[in-house]
């Protein structure tokens, strides 16, 4: 079945996390959590690991736009390339403050003499 915002919205909390896939785009589906909140979800695989990544909460997207960024996702990914994996490195690389610690540790030392 195809994923549509008025089936996502009819979603009920059930006694465990579940999620509905649709059939129309592989890898796109929905979680519904015990809480009854739901999530958009893609699932990718990108150099033989695969992924699972939250696209947006289902009260503040609406189905086709996550629907867009999950074939973004999905389509990249067929690619071999992982945006998702990409942006989370950008986030984790080097700080101005650790670049600085390092230049003081490592490099002043061996030039003020």
């Amino acid at each position: 079945m195809k994923l549509t915002q008025r089936y996502v919205e009819s979603l009920n909390a059930q006694g465990k996390t579940y999620s509905v896939w649709c059939e129309e785009l592989r890898g796109f589906g929905v979680r519904v959590n015990t809480s009854g909140a739901a999530s958009y979800i893609a699932k990718y695989r990108v150099e033989g690991q695969q992924k699972l990544v939250t696209i947006g909460r289902v009260q503040s997207m609406k189905c086709e736009a996550a629907r867009r960024t999950a074939k973004e996702l999905i389509g990249a990914a067929a690619g071999g390339v992982d945006i998702v994996g990409q942006k989370k490195a950008e986030r984790t690389g080097a700080t101005v403050e650790s670049l600085a610690e390092r230049f003081v540790r490592e490099y002043l030392p061996n030039h003020l003499k």
